[in-house]
């Protein structure tokens, strides 16, 4: 099987259990299902165009905020 391809294990029954097999998770932190030479890159924020943020109704917004509990140590 060549790298990067997805095997189904044993007994597997149901496409749910073949999701959750390909890509479980040890942690929060787990990358092993990333490939290394992926990992080394740096990453790049996409622009966005001048004048998007202007036609997103930015009100729906107001009062919202969000946190992620496990950054908050």
């Amino acid at each position: 099987m060549g790298k990067g391809q997805l095997r189904e294990e044993p007994g597997a029954g149901s496409p749910n259990h073949f999701f959750s097999v390909c890509i479980s998770q040890k942690s929060n932190e787990d990358v092993s299902n990333f490939d290394p030479e992926f990992l080394k890159e740096e990453p790049i924020l996409t622009p966005i165009e001048d004048g998007i943020l202007a036609m997103i109704n930015q009100e729906e917004f107001r009062n919202f905020s969000y946190t992620d509990p496990e950054l908050e140590s």
